[in-house]
């Protein structure tokens, strides 16, 4: 199984099952000695809440991501077009519809985790839309919205991202002014290292939180043997009460 159609089926399950499932299934690939796509396995990161409802979204109803990629595409040109003096009220029309179908995204994907969990999804309704509305603004960030594999709530770009530096250039005819290489590589790698720190907490918070799961499956075990010891003690009790007016009855 390749890297891709592997996080196609980890990204489907419940976040609290996808480290086993990873684990297990890097596992696998390293026995039938595929290093390679053990180690890019391993390299998955479980997802947050948010990012799973999201990915849930993406596959439930693509149809509806789609449309939202389409209008921040549509968006990005209007707002390069009434840069140059186009048409400002176009711009806010579709500015207006894309934001009412951000709000309605954000109120199924909160659906979503309600069935997940009852009542999870109130709390989670605003993130859910800011995390739309990151991903939606840039075109990378739209196609792994699409996708269904985020890890984490994707982050928000300057402006339309990807989507307004297109629509700048077909606009202008010529490549909007941005960072230099070495400042975009020096955030590239500042990221890098927050994520990987980050990971690393989550590796951490899921290991805890099997540890805690264990004990408490040790500790329902102990209590039930418990339990059936203080049966049969208590069944030994009564059959020496027993026993002893059975031999009271004799010697009288």
């Amino acid at each position: 199984m390749g890297g891709v159609a592997a996080a196609d089926d980890l990204y489907a399950l419940d976040p609290t099952e996808f480290t086993a499932a990873r684990d297990r299934l890097a596992a696998e690939l390293r026995k039938a000695g595929d290093k390679e796509a053990a180690k890019e396995v391993k390299g998955l990161r479980r997802p947050t809440v948010v990012a799973w409802a999201l990915n849930q979204l993406a596959r439930r109803h693509g149809d509806e991501v789609r449309l939202l990629l389409s209008a921040s595409a549509e968006v990005a040109r209007a707002q390069a077009e009434a840069s140059t003096g186009g048409d400002a009220a176009a711009f806010r029309r579709l500015t207006k519809e894309r934001r009412e179908l951000v709000h309605r995204l954000a109120g199924t994907a909160a659906g979503l985790l309600d069935q997940r969990e009852a009542g999870s999804g109130a709390g989670k309704r605003d993130g859910l839309g800011s995390a739309l509305e990151a991903a939606s603004m840039d075109e990378e960030g739209g196609q792994a919205l699409l996708a269904g594999r985020l890890a984490a709530e994707p982050q928000p770009a300057s402006g339309f991202g990807g989507f307004l530096t297109a629509a700048v250039t077909a606009t202008e005819g010529t490549a909007p002014t941005g960072p230099s290489p070495g400042e975009v590589r020096t955030a590239r790698e500042r990221a890098e290292r927050a994520r990987h720190a980050a990971d690393e907490a989550a590796e951490a918070v899921t290991a805890a939180e099997e540890k805690v799961a264990a004990l408490e499956r040790q500790l329902d075990d102990a209590r039930a043997r418990a339990e059936r010891a203080r049966d049969k003690a208590d069944e030994a009790a009564r059959a020496a009460d027993d026993a002893e007016r059975a031999q009271a009855d004799l010697e009288g």
